[in-house]
């Protein structure tokens, strides 16, 4: 039902001319989430340098960002859990789950590559944040799996390997060594800015 919904909202996202300036969609995030990612959003432009892939735009990659966010948004409205970390886990590799089959190469490497530098940005900004685990249980399984290496210009990221990292943390979720993981990842500080 879930991937129906992301689906579906998806492309009405995609339909509109102008996402950026519809924050008023986001309120089914924790505030201090949405916060984060509303600052982030904003300053996100000026960390475009750090990526190798100059293929894409900046105002793409903000767009796809921002489109995270909607989506990230409609799965807090789905999605109750009591525990947070699990949450976050359940409103977000469902995404990336859902619509790997459905966009075209170029847009899942965008939205792939948006993800990961809103992700850093968040992090830098609010590194203590809860609701960011998922971000950083998904960025260290991109670590893991070789998903991020230094180019020439830049941060080189295999986009294939963040859609496959947010599967593999969706699959950990009722491991038993879930709450060790929880805590081996929870202080963890990616100084990749």
């Amino acid at each position: 039902m879930a991937e129906e919904k992301i689906i579906e909202k998806l492309k009405i996202i995609l339909d509109k001319d102008n996402t950026e300036e519809d924050y008023l969609e986001i309120k089914h995030l924790p505030e201090q989430e949405a916060k984060t990612f509303i600052q982030s959003l904003k300053i996100l432009p000026e960390y475009f340098f750090k990526l190798e892939n100059k293929s894409f735009k900046k105002e793409e990659l903000k767009k796809w960002a921002f489109i995270y966010i909607l989506l990230h948004n409609l799965l807090h409205s789905e999605v109750k859990n009591e525990n947070i970390y699990k949450l976050e886990i359940l409103t977000t590799s469902p995404i990336f789950i859902s619509v790997k089959n459905i966009l075209q190469e170029k847009e899942k490497e965008c939205l792939a590559l948006a993800y990961f530098l809103l992700s850093l940005v968040s992090l830098k900004n609010n590194p203590r944040l809860e609701n960011l685990i998922s971000e950083k249980l998904i960025l260290s399984e991109l670590l893991s799996l070789g998903g991020i290496s230094y180019g020439i210009w830049g941060l080189k990221i295999k986009t294939e390997a963040l859609f496959i990292a947010s599967e593999n943390i969706l699959g950990k979720i009722d491991h038993p060594t879930f709450d060790k993981l929880i805590k081996k990842t929870q202080n963890i500080i990616f100084d990749f800015l």
